[in-house]
């Protein structure tokens, strides 16, 4: 019996059923290993910024992005004060002369006060002796203005008319407002210390410190 084209036949069988188990195969392992995989598809910066995955970032980082970057320096407006005084609390004499605090202004960093001199029986000139003490260590500033050593007397040179008051002489000094109260030596022979002090309305009072007991 001639077996010879069964052979061939079945030889045909066995190769498909071959390719078959491959196929099958390779199948399996995408359908057991492939499940999980996905093609990531690039994202546009506003798909990024709605998706849902999205980071929360520190409370820090978020106020550091809302911080103040301008270069400007702050301003600080301090109050201007004023007083007038009727009846000054504060007076001395040097010689012949005599003087008296009429009033005060407070405005930013310059305070000045208003000197009222008067001249005794003879025409002189009137030294500038009045200091700023600006320190713990004593350390004494002459006003900023005028930068003359005498009062002016509202006259083309510094010698007054005998017996005669010259009100309001403006001597301007440059302090720190916020170290109120002012220190002020009168100097010369009467040496007065006095003190200046702004008030809660708006004020400004000058008088001699109290001493302690």
């Amino acid at each position: 019996m001639n077996f010879r084209g069964h052979n061939i036949t079945l030889n045909k069988v066995l190769i498909v059923l071959g390719c078959l188990a491959v196929v099958l195969g390779i199948t399996a392992y995408i359908v057991i290993f492939g499940a999980g995989t996905q093609v990531v598809q690039p994202q546009t910066a506003e798909q990024a910024t709605s998706s849902t995955g999205t980071f929360t970032f520190p409370s820090s980082t978020a106020a550091s992005s809302t911080q103040n970057t301008s270069t400007t320096p702050a301003t600080t407006t301090f109050q201007t004060f004023a007083s007038n005084f009727a009846s000054p609390s504060v007076t001395w004499t040097e010689g012949q002369s005599s003087f008296a605090i009429s009033g005060a202004t407070l405005a930013g960093n310059e305070l000045t006060l208003m000197v009222n001199v008067t001249l005794g029986d003879i025409p002189q000139c009137v030294p500038i002796n009045l200091r700023f003490i600006s320190d713990e260590q004593g350390d004494m500033i002459a006003p900023a203005s005028p930068t003359e050593t005498n009062f002016a007397l509202g006259t083309s040179t510094c010698e007054g008319t005998p017996n005669t008051l010259y009100p309001g002489e403006p001597l301007t000094f440059t302090v720190d407002p916020t170290n109120a109260p002012f220190l002020f030596l009168t100097g010369g022979t009467s040496n007065v210390y006095f003190e200046v002090s702004t008030t809660t309305t708006g004020g400004i009072d000058v008088a001699i410190p109290q001493q302690a007991g």
